[in-house]
């Protein structure tokens, strides 16, 4: 009889603990972090200010205030064989106001040029009002929703601003691209036709060949080396896509993004770099020269050390994509070639394109 009392005892601790839980957690009052996020954290911006990195499918959270004070985060998130689930997860008032102080101040963060703790954030209520330790009013039409209690905790880094803030620099991508090149082929034309008027001067039946060179867009892969928030390093190598002309190039380059306005808006970008690039152009002929030689091809082949000058646009943060302008400056290049002509070979190019990078 007494086990049974004791039973029933507990039983109805549990309950009354647990709905104690609940009605706290009903009258609790949504808490805006700071202007650069909204209410409801999406993705984009967990990803963005790195926050929250031990929740695994993360999908969406919101910080709450209880009545008393205290804070938690409900967070929504999706396991294997896609089961949404989403769990309370309770916060030291320090810690709110680290995170937020974070997310105002991640970019000089990142940076190195801003201390955690050096200026004490400012967290707002849905209608605009300020967060206080003292105020303890409850307002039904400021809660958003209803978290649901699951007493599961999903671990949480410690609250220690060294090493709260995760920052993963360098970082690696690899990535492709495609774009247009463009170079003069006018003085390589030219040299073909020297070269025949030679061989019919000669007495040869050398027919007229009008070449039309033409490189139909160059397939890059990327490698990308981000060293910093704003400044990357960029390795990549490219061969043309199509076209009667033959075109390959090794390049590195550094970009510097010029402003981040957030993980919702597009950051342009700057960048420059050096490369090594080869044009290769054969014409055939199948001339029958004398008995015992014919002049079958002409082949004209240059390669020589250039610099890019870049200027486009990015977004996305794991996944990135950019699309933008490339000036290539390639020294002109003279080449001997058959019958004592010179051919001048002109590399230098303005391009546009576009490149996808996935960052690990």
């Amino acid at each position: 009889m007494k086990t049974l009392f004791r039973r029933c005892w507990s039983l109805a601790l549990v309950l009354a603990s647990g709905i104690t839980i609940l009605l706290g957690q009903d009258s609790a009052r949504v808490v805006i972090l700071s202007s650069r996020i909204g209410p409801e954290i999406d993705p984009q911006e967990r990803v963005h200010f790195r926050i929250f990195p031990e929740i695994k499918g993360f999908q969406h959270a919101v910080m709450y205030q209880r009545t008393d004070g205290s804070y938690y985060l409900h967070a929504v998130y999706q396991l294997e064989k896609n089961t949404v689930q989403d769990t309370i997860i309770d916060y030291s008032e320090h810690l709110v106001y680290m995170l937020a102080e974070k997310i105002n101040h991640f970019e000089d963060l990142l940076e190195g040029t801003y201390t955690l703790g050096s200026d004490r954030a400012v967290l707002t209520y849905i209608d605009g009002r300020g967060v206080s330790q003292t105020e303890r009013g409850v307002h039904s039409e400021q809660i958003l929703g209803r978290p649901r209690y699951i007493p599961e905790k999903l671990p949480l880094i410690p609250d220690s601003a060294q090493e709260y803030l995760v920052v993963d620099y360098p970082r690696c991508g690899f990535g492709i691209g495609l774009s247009s090149y463009s170079p003069d082929f006018s003085g390589i034309v030219q040299s073909y036709t020297e070269v025949e008027e030679n061989l019919r001067q000669q007495g040869y039946n050398v027919g007229h060949h009008v070449p039309s060179f033409n490189i139909a867009g160059v397939f890059w892969l990327d490698f990308t080396l981000q060293c910093s928030h704003t400044l990357s390093l960029l390795g990549e190598v490219g061969v043309q896509a199509g076209g009667n002309a033959k075109f390959n190039a090794a390049s590195l380059s550094i970009e510097e993004i010029l402003w981040d306005g957030g993980p919702h808006y597009p950051h342009p970008f700057i960048g420059v770099g050096i490369g090594h690039y080869r044009l290769a152009m054969d014409e055939g002929y199948h001339v029958q020269l004398t008995a015992y030689s014919t002049f079958d091809a002409l082949e004209i082949r240059a390669a020589h050390l250039g610099y890019n000058f870049d200027l486009g646009i990015e977004g996305g943060t794991d996944f990135v994509w950019s699309v933008g302008g490339r000036y290539l400056y390639i020294p002109d290049v003279t080449k001997p070639t058959a019958q004592g002509v010179d051919a001048r070979i002109s590399m230098k190019s303005f391009a546009v394109g576009a490149k996808f990078l996935i960052y690990f």
